[in-house]
């Protein structure tokens, strides 16, 4: 994966107020991947406003853990998953600014910021200049390479038909005047992103929202392992990479998540196409090896928090 998110016009609006993730719009720095810039296509994104999405319902998480038995879908749990694995995404993000309340511009950013990043990793693979990059990802896909590059090609289309209004600048970049859950949504971000200011504050909000991983950016960079000496560079590698993977989980739909944006710029970007997200995050490590099985063991962890609601178990406790 690469880290940090590349930078365009886009990227520097939204991250310089919210940092969000989407998912898992992160992606992690390889040395061999070299940030991709340019200007966006335009498009028209008129007809694509109309409110034909699901409707969807919002409602604060359960702060108690269910048994297993007893778990909703991901779909009814985080509702963010719709809008990431909606034909009309834009529909979607239209839909939330006008309901408001609780969740509602937090998931129509997420979604809008997941689309650009999406926009953008389609712009690289279809750049000449990185051909011989995808000809070497693909080529760490042994014996399916053919496979990664029609899943690359399937995922470059659907990005391009699902995404394409989000090219230009829309009504909904900016929350409703007279919504105070969206005001709150992103003063919450803001005070994220100030090492000066106690986490748990802005952790709570979004919580209360239904939203807790949207703080996964953030949290990838100020959230410590309790025991100091855990805190080495892989071990914080090995953080970050478990955060970003808990943040997609807990807000995806398990039994469509090949239709997941995160997912398909993922491809894009890594030519990991097997449609598990956990593959291209977890790449560096081999299946069964000690970094790999601690890695999802931690991601479990923060999956948990993140669907429960629970902003407490990233409040590091003096």
């Amino acid at each position: 994966m690469r880290f940090p998110i590349p930078v365009s016009k886009w990227t520097v609006v939204i991250l310089a107020a919210f940092v969000l993730m989407a998912g898992g719009a992160f992606v992690l720095k390889r040395s061999s991947d070299d940030a991709a810039d340019g200007t966006r296509r335009s498009a028209d994104g008129a007809a694509a406003q109309a409110h034909d999405g699901p409707t969807v319902q919002l409602g604060r998480p359960e702060l108690t853990p269910k048994d297993d038995s007893q778990k909703t879908p991901p779909a009814q749990r985080n509702p963010l998953a719709i809008g990431m694995t909606s034909p009309n995404p834009l529909a979607f993000v239209t839909q939330m600014r006008q309901q408001g309340g609780p969740g509602a511009y937090a998931m129509a950013e997420q979604v809008t910021y997941q689309c650009r990043e999406a926009l953008q990793a389609l712009q690289r693979y279809t750049d000449p200049a990185y051909a011989s990059l995808r000809a070497s990802q693909r080529a760490r896909n042994v014996g399916r390479e053919g496979h990664a590059e029609s899943l690359q090609a399937m995922s470059a289309q659907k990005i391009e038909a699902r995404c394409r209004p989000f090219a230009d600048d829309l009504e909904s970049d900016q929350p409703k005047s007279d919504d105070s859950s969206a005001k709150a949504y992103q003063e919450a971000m803001q005070l994220l992103l100030d090492p000066s200011k106690d986490l748990a504050t802005s952790l709570k909000a979004l919580a209360e929202q239904g939203q807790l991983q949207s703080a996964a950016v953030v949290l990838r960079s100020r959230y410590r392992f309790r025991d100091d000496e855990l805190n080495t560079p892989e071990n914080r590698d090995l953080l970050a990479r478990a955060m970003t993977l808990a943040a997609f989980n807990a807000s995806t739909d398990q039994q469509n998540q090949s239709e997941d944006l995160r997912l398909m710029t993922s491809c894009l970007y890594s030519s990991v196409c097997d449609g598990s997200y956990a593959s291209e995050v977890l790449e560096r490590w081999p299946e069964g090896s000690p970094q790999r099985a601690k890695a999802q063991a931690v991601a479990e962890q923060f999956q948990r928090a993140f669907e429960t609601g629970d902003y407490a178990a990233f409040v590091r406790k003096r």
